[in-house]
């Protein structure tokens, strides 16, 4: 193990905030796209730029690059012993100052909550139709594309930004920093349980390898694991500029998951069984943890045992519950299909359309585009499903929870960056190749949400693609590195 240099850790530390800044700063100038129209925030600092929109969009993506490159170097490090927790902490606090006094970051999502928020508050039905019924600036706030669109949230989150916007009096500001208080906080829990999580799975693995038990349960030896899982949930850019910055409910999601898995493993059932429950009337991804915790305690007290019994009652009782806080609390069930509505070149459900689509054109039977994704869609969902069910009754483990719920994310119809976050509370779990695994994916996903004034041009996307093949290299090569001294070290003990 290498000695750890604090001055290295404090340009470590340094790099990440200014590149953090950089996004907050190209985002502002660059502004939004042409047919939105965004509040200009408290004294006016969220105002776009008058020229130049085009370098702050590529001060965005550079400083995205830099930020995402920064993490990979904080995690390696973390999980190698040579920086520890209390720097990482430190790291994930500066970086995610700047966002703070931020617009929302890299999405117009949260204007989309808002008037979601504001429409039951007014008496307007969001389930039925979409804000389009506001009218007014708020409305052209939101992206076009989902301005007639129902809210596919759960009755908790529409629930949530009524009150938000009650309490933010009319101003869009005030109510956006209420709605990244609330991830913020979200956030902060999923690090305290990830590290918590990390040190228990820590002390499986020792205890699996027979070594000694007293040691394994007082968490001796498992700085790395810790510091890596906090790197992972807190330091994260798709935390950092998605889940913070961007003002995604989804950090509700990430935090819930954690508890859920948490309790669940001190057989705490009821706090388990509530934040089950509690996730899926966030989000129908919820779901997931409803079943996590049904096929754990069937593998404790058996299948039809009346514990097992009573558990599912009390999640159903809390879901019945929670439906009513708003009027027509089960209305989200059918607007679930509103998210599909969008597709992205890289979802993995349309790779495999154009896949289906390509093949079908060798044959006389050629699909047009739209019915090859649908088919798609449909073919990732059913696998997908198969697998989280084998995942979730596999012997109990944190981890299988956190792939089910990154499972979820990737064979949605469509895919963006934040889904990822679902799982990422108890990816601290896994071992050194699978969390290598999740950091390429986060890396990958930091460059899927640009400014649309660089991502409608084909400079711009050539820049980002170069951008991400660096940050991706920044991933791969240590790893190349490691795996090429291993495998000449063992050529060298056989010829010895």
């Amino acid at each position: 193990m290498k000695i750890r240099r604090p001055g290295q850790c404090t340009a470590l530390v340094a790099t990440g905030g200014f590149a953090s800044t950089g996004v907050v700063v190209g985002h502002v100038g660059a502004g939004p796209p042409d047919s939105v129209v965004l509040p200009k925030g408290p004294a006016d600092l969220w105002t776009p730029a008058v020229s130049g929109r085009v370098w702050f969009a590529v001060l965005v993506a550079v400083s995205v690059c830099v930020l995402a490159v920064t993490f990979v170097v904080l995690h390696r490090r973390a999980g190698t012993g040579r920086i520890g927790i209390r720097t990482v902490g430190t790291a994930a606090v500066m970086w995610t100052l700047p966002v703070l006094p931020a617009p929302p970051l890299l999405s117009l999502d949260a204007y989309s909550y808002l008037a979601q928020g504001t429409m039951l508050l007014t008496g307007l039905d969001p389930y039925e139709s979409g804000p389009d019924r506001l009218g007014g600036p708020l409305l052209a706030a939101v992206a076009p594309v989902w301005r007639a669109t129902p809210a596919p949230y759960g009755p908790l989150s529409l629930g949530l930004l009524r009150m938000i916007v009650d309490w933010g009096g009319g101003s869009v500001a005030v109510s956006v920093f209420l709605l990244r208080a609330v991830a913020l906080v979200a956030v902060a829990g999923s690090a305290l349980l990830a590290v918590q999580l990390a040190t228990q799975a820590h002390a499986a693995r020792t205890l699996d390898a027979d070594a000694d038990a007293d040691a394994a349960s007082d968490g001796r030896g498992a700085g790395p694991a810790r510091a890596a899982a906090l790197a992972l949930v807190a330091a994260n850019p798709l935390v950092v500029l998605h889940l913070v910055g961007g003002v995604h409910l989804d950090a509700l999601l990430t935090a819930l998951a954690a508890l859920t898995v948490f309790a669940a493993g001190h057989r705490v059932w009821i706090v388990a069984g509530l934040a089950a429950a509690i996730a899926f009337t966030v989000k129908a991804t919820g779901a997931v943890l409803i079943a996590y915790v049904l096929s754990v305690r069937a593998r404790t007290d058996g299948v039809f045992s009346r514990r097992t019994t009573g558990t599912g009652f009390l999640m159903t009782g809390a879901v019945v519950v929670l439906s009513a806080l708003i009027p027509n609390g089960w209305g989200w069930l059918g607007a679930m299909d509103t998210p599909g509505l969008i597709r992205h070149p890289y979802d993995p459900a349309t790779v495999v359309g154009w896949l289906l689509h390509w093949a079908g054109a060798l044959t006389p039977w050629t699909p047009d585009l739209a019915r090859s994704v649908a088919i798609a869609r449909v073919m990732l969902l059913a696998g997908g499903a198969v697998l989280v069910v084998r995942l979730l009754w596999l012997p109990r483990r944190p981890a299988r929870a956190g792939t089910a719920l990154q499972v979820t994310a990737l064979v949605a119809p469509t895919v963006h960056a934040w889904y990822l976050t679902w799982g990422l509370s108890l990816a601290g779990t896994t071992g050194r190749w699978a969390q290598q695994a999740t950091v390429a994916v986060c890396v990958a996903l930091c460059f899927t949400a640009m400014p649309e004034t660089l991502s409608r041009r084909p400079a711009g996307i050539a820049l980002t693609v170069a951008l991400l093949v660096v940050a991706l290299a920044a991933v791969a090569l240590p790893v190349l590195r490691a795996g090429w001294t291993g495998w000449t070290d063992r050529v060298a003990r056989m010829t010895a």
